[in-house]
C-alpha cells in the first residue's frame, strides 16, 4: 500500500521520494567530474585517450546515439507511439494494436495541470484542448552555462544506450540516480524540463504560477501487460519567493476512441471509485474496442488508500452542454483552479442528478449495469481528474506519478475490465516502475 508522508518534500531542488515508498530518488546536478569518470572507464581501462572508432568498437561516442532535442520529440515502443512537444503537451497517442482505428489519435492532448493561490491571487498552468491561444502556458527551461549558449532542456527521448554514451552531455537538470549516474525511468523516456511563458498572454493562460519547474518524464515499458501505458511523472518545483497555497494538481486528457463502424466521437466518461480511476468508454457496448483510464499512482495528498483522485470533473468540447463545464466560457485564470476541485466554469458545484446532491466526481455510475450516474454524451469527450489541496513553499518539491491506461477487449466491458486490470498491476508495481 502506498502512502505519502509530508516530509516528502525538500527544501531545495532534490527531490526526494515519500519514504513509505522507499522509491530511489531522481537528483538534480551537475555531473561534469562523474561523466569524466564514466568517460574514462567507458573507452578504455588502460588509458584516458579515446581511441579512433576502428580501434575501440562499440564503446566509442560515434557509436552511440546523441542527446537531440526533439521538434517534437517522438516516442515509439512496442507499438505505442506519441509525441511531446516544446510547450509540454503529450499529443497524438497511437497504437498497432488497433486493427480498426487507423489515423484515430488515442490521446489527442493530454498532459499536467497546476493551480494554486498566490498571496490570495488566482494562478495556473494548463494544457488542454480548448485553449484561445495555443494549448498551454508552459514553456521549455533553459540551462545556461558560462562560456556556452543557452541550452534547451528538452524534449529528449533517451534509451539505455545513450546512457552508455563514454561522452554524454548530460544536462544538470535531467534525472541521476543515488549514486550520481544518468538515470532512465523505463525501457524509453521522454524527458522535459518545463517552467511558465513569461509572455503576456490572453484569458485562461493569463496568470502562470511565476517560478514554476517541472521536470516532466512519460516513459514506457516492454514488458507484457504494460505495453499500452504511458507512465507519467512530474516533480514540481517552487523556485519563487511565495509560497503556493490551496494548490491542486490535475491530470487531463483529450481521448478520442473508435472502433470498426464508428466514428471517434461516439464516447463518454466515467469515474470508478473503488478504483480512483477516470476512464473514457465507446457508447456501443459490442464490437472490439478500446476504452481509456487515467489515474494517479501518487500525488501530494492522500485521502484513504490508494485513493488520490478528489474530483473528477466534466469536461465538455466547445459548447457542448452541459455548457457551464464546456470549453466555451472557460477564459479566466480563476477558472483553473475551480476546475481542478471539480467546479464549474461558474465556481458552482456539479450535482448528481440521481441523488440531487453535490458532489466533486462526475459520472459514477457503472456503464457494464447502466445503474447510477451514466454520462449520456455521445461525443468528442475530455476528461480530468484532480488532487489538493496542499501548501508548496519556496524551494520546495512535491512528485506527482499517473498512468494512462489502454484496454482492448472483446467488447467494452472487457475492455473496461483490462484496463482496471492493468492500473492493479500499476499500482503493485509502482515501486519498482516509477524509482
Amino acid at each position: 500500500m502506498m502512502t505519502l508522508l509530508r516530509d516528502s518534500k525538500t527544501s531545495d531542488s532534490t527531490p526526494t521520494m515519500p519514504r513509505t515508498l522507499t522509491l530511489r530518488p531522481l537528483l538534480f546536478r551537475p555531473l561534469g567530474l562523474l561523466a569524466a569518470l564514466f568517460w574514462f572507464g567507458a573507452c578504455s581501462e588502460e588509458s584516458t585517450v579515446v581511441p579512433s572508432d576502428d580501434d575501440c568498437p562499440p564503446n566509442c561516442p560515434s557509436n552511440y546515439p546523441e542527446l537531440t532535442v526533439g521538434e517534437p520529440a517522438h516516442f515509439a515502443l512496442e507499438g505505442l507511439e506519441f509525441d511531446v512537444t516544446a510547450d509540454g503537451t503529450l499529443r497524438g497517442a497511437t497504437t498497432d494494436r488497433d486493427p480498426h482505428a487507423d489515423n484515430v489519435y488515442l490521446a489527442s492532448i493530454a498532459g499536467l495541470w497546476i493551480g494554486a493561490e498566490v498571496a490570495g491571487e488566482p494562478r495556473g498552468n494548463l494544457t488542454w484542448s480548448g485553449g484561445s491561444d495555443g494549448a498551454s502556458n508552459y514553456v521549455t527551461k533553459t540551462e545556461v552555462s558560462d562560456g556556452f549558449a543557452p541550452r534547451q532542456l528538452g524534449p529528449f527521448v533517451i534509451t539505455e544506450d545513450h546512457l552508455l554514451h563514454p561522452d554524454l552531455d548530460w544536462p544538470k537538470e535531467a534525472p541521476i540516480d543515488k549514486d550520481g549516474n544518468p538515470h532512465i525511468l523505463g525501457d524509453q523516456m521522454v524527458w522535459h524540463c518545463i517552467t511558465s511563458d513569461t509572455l503576456e498572454r490572453p484569458g485562461e493562460f493569463a496568470a502562470p504560477l511565476e517560478g514554476l519547474k517541472v521536470n516532466q518524464m512519460f516513459f514506457g515499458l516492454r514488458e507484457t501487460g504494460f505495453e499500452n501505458v504511458i507512465f507519467c511523472r512530474w516533480d514540481i518545483t517552487n523556485e519563487s519567493d511565495a509560497a503556493w497555497e490551496n494548490a491542486h494538481v490535475g491530470f487531463y486528457s483529450d481521448t478520442d476512441l473508435a472502433f470498426e463502424g464508428s466514428g471517434a466521437f461516439s464516447n463518454r466518461a466515467g469515474y470508478a471509485e473503488e478504483h480512483d480511476l477516470g476512464f473514457i468508454y465507446s457508447s456501443t457496448a459490442e464490437a472490439e474496442q478500446f476504452a481509456s483510464g487515467i489515474a494517479f499512482i501518487q500525488t501530494p495528498i492522500v485521502t484513504t488508500p490508494r485513493h488520490y483522485a478528489t474530483s473528477h470533473r466534466i469536461m465538455r468540447k466547445n459548447a457542448t452542454p452541459p455548457i457551464e463545464f464546456s470549453e466555451y466560457g472557460f477564459d479566466r485564470p480563476e477558472q483553473i483552479l475551480w476546475a481542478l476541485r471539480g467546479l464549474s466554469n461558474d465556481g458552482d458545484p456539479m450535482i448528481d442528478p440521481l441523488t440531487e446532491e453535490s458532489t466533486p466526481y462526475a459520472y459514477t455510475g457503472d456503464p457494464d449495469t447502466n445503474e447510477g450516474w451514466i454520462d449520456d454524451a455521445n461525443s468528442d469527450i475530455r476528461q480530468m481528474i484532480g488532487s489538493g489541496p496542499f501548501t508548496l513553499g519556496p524551494g520546495e518539491t512535491e512528485s506527482v506519478l499517473g498512468a494512462w491506461i489502454l484496454g482492448w477487449g472483446e467488447d467494452r466491458s472487457d475492455a473496461l475490465a483490462r484496463v482496471r486490470i492493468t492500473l492493479d498491476q500499476v499500482h503493485q508495481e509502482a515501486y519498482r516502475i516509477y524509482e
